[in-house]
């Protein structure tokens, strides 16, 4: 799966979605939830145990907040 916790992850996405931009004449990009592979708030712990070391965010609201910050990078 694809985790947008993961700077790398979200330059993947976004280098791919120029690529697009660049090369053909698209009408916009769908975001559906392919990012998780589960609904379980666990399966991301170990990114989550990370982000406790200097943030508390519950681990929903952390999602929402990695998505977000992906989707502000497409400006």
């Amino acid at each position: 799966y694809l985790n947008p916790a993961s700077s790398e992850v979200r330059a993947l996405v976004l280098d791919g979605i120029r690529e697009l931009i660049a090369k053909y004449q698209i009408d916009g990009i769908h975001f559906d939830d392919y990012f998780y592979p589960e609904n379980k708030p666990d399966f991301d712990q170990k990114c989550y145990e990370e982000y406790l070391k200097t943030e508390k965010m519950k681990i929903m609201t952390l999602i929402y907040k990695d998505l977000e910050s992906l989707f502000y990078q497409l400006n």
